[in-house]
């Protein structure tokens, strides 16, 4: 009872930490979230099964392995949910990211659940089906973090094309540039060059000393 219920403290206290305020800035790589995740569906795992082996013979042997088990899928869970909060918080859309933190806490409830039943003898028979709602659940936030991947994949395209597309706009205006000033020394030549050949004309010259 007391192992189940200071497990029991882990997790709500992790669920309460999402909401905190001061993780807002923390930031987490989708992809080293989604590396917790095989461990903690391991773990729920463990869990139903050293409970199971409890109920059919409840002594020592079967009492430790439970007790490990326990303890440590409620510190998985604590560092699944925090890592899943900080990852949230990377989501350039603020609902989206959102979601994925109600989904996160939500995964803690069913663990809270999960073990109130487990301290239950009459509702001993439903841990089976709390650690497989439990499960569906990291199921649900992992294809969330699936999505988030693929939306910052995306942002991550445009924004390339975005800066080759500026990266061509200012060649083409540096070309046109370039050209007008080959065009103006063209003309600014033209004109130096009639004046010399007005120069060297005979004819100017006379109609210069006549006058």
């Amino acid at each position: 009872g007391t192992c189940l219920s200071g497990a029991e403290a882990i997790v709500q206290k992790s669920i309460e930490d999402v909401d905190n305020p001061a993780l807002s800035a923390v930031k987490c790589s989708p992809d080293y979230f989604r590396s917790l995740t095989e461990p903690v569906l391991k773990l729920l795992d463990e869990v139903d099964s050293s409970f199971h082996d409890f109920n059919g013979d409840s002594s020592s042997s079967t009492i430790e392995p439970l007790v490990r088990s326990v303890g440590q899928m409620a510190h998985s869970l604590a560092n699944y949910l925090l890592h899943g909060k900080a990852t949230s918080n990377i989501s350039p859309d603020i609902e989206f990211g959102e979601s994925i933190e109600e989904v996160c806490k939500l995964v803690g409830s069913d663990a809270v659940t999960l073990l109130r039943n487990m301290k239950d003898r009459s509702k001993a028979a439903d841990v089976p089906e709390n650690v497989a709602a439990a499960k569906a659940r990291v199921g649900q936030v992992d294809a969330l973090v699936e999505k988030l991947m693929a939306r910052l994949q995306g942002d991550t395209k445009e924004i390339i094309g975005d800066l080759v597309e500026d990266e061509l706009a200012s060649m083409d205006k540096a070309i046109e540039e370039a050209a007008n000033r080959i065009e103006v020394r063209r003309e600014d030549e033209t004109k130096l060059l009639s004046s010399v050949n007005l120069g060297r004309d005979p004819t100017r010259w006379r109609s210069w000393l006549t006058r």
